[in-house]
């Protein structure tokens, strides 16, 4: 038995030195094959075989480690995130000239990493560059709108989720709660209802179990970072692949049951995104084969079968662009919520003066609604302020060269990884006075009675690629945070030691666990 373990650990141990090697060679082609008569950004800090600067982002939030290279290396610079050119973009105004002006250019997803290994390039987050991309964006655009904004149904499934969420809040009676799981619950059930036409009981041991995998993936994401940018370790034999095997397989399942049963959900109901995106797929379907018979009337052959054509909308990038709306629409949503009522417990004057403000507007028993928005500028500007200080996805969703292109003058080879570090932007002095101060006053006039829109908060980045839900995302957070904060006070428990506002590893930047103490206001 020893000698068998030891040939295993040799056996391990080759592979492992072999992988090193190899990541060596690759990693020294990258570097010869550099062309050094192109004008480049300037590069980064020091860079090691393999890692590249990974050393250099140990000791503190990746995100501000790279915001503080900005003095020595400039606002845009060039660097290896172990073996991946990457591009680093720390300034609004760079940010504005590569994502938006020259959107095109900027607008694909790299093509490794843990990202791709899961989708496939499926859904529309991840999707690459192209016509197919951009006709999956034009459609869910189409159809959260559809669904979205101004649809009363919507707004009444929304206010429904918010009672049973103070109901929850109720429960504990003034007494120290986390309130991350009840939150992602109630937010998730939002997205629920628009995907499948559906909310679920907080207690439903499926939906339950449906979230723990969201969650597991993101989680598994975040802590294989690595393996993004080192590639080869993504071949390495590691439990976490079985991990994400086996969670894929009960997504599935789940998602076939909601699936079937919201294809028979009655036509007199509202669609849902699930039977939207079933339409737009038989409509492909049916160009499919016109172009088929087309071609086969037109130059007398067989054609091109139904097939063989490219068909944009499917059931395999269906499950995905499910899983992308129920990833992205929940966890920045539940976050921000997170985030505001930590915010609310470190600054209580600031409570004070939303609670005020709500009072004066809607008393004690009407509820608060999008039409009295304009009425209630400071408690909006505390919002925004949440959103900046806490830029809840730091680094967005990573983009990717679309082909060899220029930004400020420098060339930018195609493929490489472009890193917009919305949190640098956000904490920019230039910008914002004071920035690592919590100010709501910064989004109001001098007044403080109209709530300024500010170009460079950027909380949903910007550009051809940024948040597909922004609009829906905008929506949810004006109804829960005033409901919220209509109907309760909240404060840590005495003697409790403030939470913490060092955010938690991961692309998306939770707050490290905490208790609260939800006081209702008034009976």
């Amino acid at each position: 038995m020893g000698s068998l373990l030891d040939l295993v650990d040799t056996s391990t141990a080759l592979i492992a030195l072999l992988v090193f090697l190899l990541s060596l060679v690759v990693t020294h082609r990258f570097y010869q094959n550099g062309d050094d008569s192109k004008s480049l950004p300037p590069r980064g800090p020091r860079e090691w075989p393999v890692i590249g600067i990974i050393p250099s982002l140990v000791g503190d939030e990746p995100y501000k480690l790279l915001a503080r290279m900005s003095p020595q290396y400039g606002p845009v610079f060039l660097t290896r995130i172990g073996m991946i050119s990457t591009l680093i973009i720390n300034d609004f105004d760079s940010m504005k000239e590569a994502l938006v002006r020259s959107g095109d250019d900027f607008a694909d997803r790299p093509k490794f990493g843990m990202m791709e290994y899961i989708t496939k390039g499926k859904g529309i987050i991840s999707a690459h560059v192209g016509d197919s991309q951009r006709e999956k964006r034009r459609f869910g655009l189409a159809a959260l709108r559809e669904l979205g904004m101004g649809k009363s149904r919507l707004v009444e499934n929304i206010s429904d989720e918010i009672e049973t969420l103070c109901d929850v809040f109720m429960r504990y009676e003034g007494k120290p709660f986390n309130p991350a799981h009840d939150i992602t619950v109630s937010v998730s059930n939002i997205i629920s209802w628009i995907v499948f036409g559906k909310r679920f009981k907080h207690n439903d041991t499926a939906f339950k179990r449906f979230l723990e995998i969201i969650h597991e993936g993101i989680e598994i994401c975040e802590s294989t970072g690595a393996a993004g940018f080192i590639p080869m370790l993504q071949y390495l034999p590691l439990p976490v692949w079985k991990k994400l095997a086996d969670n894929d397989r009960e997504w599935k399942e789940f998602d076939a049951v909601m699936i079937a049963e919201a294809l028979q959900r009655p036509a007199s109901e509202e669609p849902c995104f699930v039977q939207m995106y079933n339409e737009e797929m038989k409509r492909m379907e049916q160009r499919a084969k016109a172009t088929a018979a087309g071609s086969k009337a037109s130059d007398g052959t067989d054609g091109i079968s139904a097939s063989e054509e490219t068909v944009i909308f499917n059931e395999e990038d269906m499950r995905q662009t499910l899983g992308d709306l129920f990833a992205a629409g929940t966890d920045t949503t539940a976050t921000t919520l997170k985030w505001a009522i930590l915010y609310l417990i470190l600054y209580p004057d600031v409570q004070c003066k939303i609670h005020k403000e709500l009072d004066n507007v809607f008393g004690h028993n009407r509820k608060p609604s999008l039409e009295d928005r304009k009425y209630i500028p400071y408690t909006e500007a505390v919002l925004l302020e949440v959103q900046r200080k806490a830029t809840i996805v730091p680094l967005g969703v990573p983009h990717a060269a679309s082909w060899d292109t220029k930004l400020n003058g420098h060339h930018i080879p195609a493929k490489t990884l472009i890193l917009p570090n919305i949190w640098a932007v956000h904490h920019d002095p230039k910008i914002w006075k004071n920035p690592n101060e919590f100010q709501p006053e910064r989004f109001l006039d001098d007044k403080g009675t109209t709530v300024l829109q500010r170009e460079e908060l950027i909380p949903f980045c910007i550009g051809r690629r940024k948040c597909l839900g922004e609009q829906l995302a905008k929506m949810e957070l004006y109804y829960f945070f005033t409901h919220l904060l209509h109907r309760f006070e909240f404060r840590i428990s005495e003697g409790a030691l403030p939470p913490s506002t060092v955010g938690k590893p991961g692309a998306t930047r939770n707050p490290m666990p905490f208790s609260v103490c939800a006081i209702p206001r008034f009976s």
